[in-house]
């Protein structure tokens, strides 16, 4: 018997075989990128990750502030922009400073390409502190205030 039983109604067939296997083989990564594609990657190097980096943003950086976080903005020497994420125990438990740590790193991910394409925007450090409204605003709404601290910054 060369055919196992589906509660679907089908039947699939046994074995790694090519028949046996439902989705797309290739992933997103494996197709090459069209031509001026843009990268939503946020690599290690693009973070902030050592307290003495945090230290100079907040020391020497300027702020922004919007509803949902504020945004401490330095220019940097380094190459390329780094984003680091100061979420307060103010905010509540570790569950809920997680939840709302991953919302922000996803919406900065998503709009860190408009720091990339300007020239002056691609040598600016960032830290992020982020508010309770964060959790209630849609991820739209989050992506845009984002972009509105990259734009500021890069055309300062």
């Amino acid at each position: 018997m060369d055919a196992l039983y589906c509660p679907g109604g089908g039947q699939k067939a046994a074995g790694n075989s090519a028949s046996a296997t439902s989705g797309p083989s290739g992933s997103a990564s494996e197709a090459s990128p069209a031509e001026g594609a843009r990268s939503f990657q946020f690599p290690k190097t693009s973070r902030l990750l050592r307290r003495s980096d945090f230290q100079k943003v907040y020391e020497e950086g300027t702020r922004w502030n919007c509803l949902c976080f504020s945004a401490i903005c330095r220019p940097g020497g380094q190459k390329g922009p780094r984003i680091g994420f100061a979420v307060g125990r103010k905010l509540g438990p570790a569950v809920t400073r997680n939840r709302i740590r991953r919302r922000m790193k996803e919406a900065v991910r998503l709009e860190l390409w408009r720091l990339r394409e300007v020239p002056a925007g691609s040598v600016w450090d960032f830290v992020f502190q982020p508010r309770k409204p964060v959790l209630e605003v849609t991820m739209e709404q989050l992506r845009g205030e984002v972009g509105k601290v990259f734009k500021k910054c890069a055309a300062s």
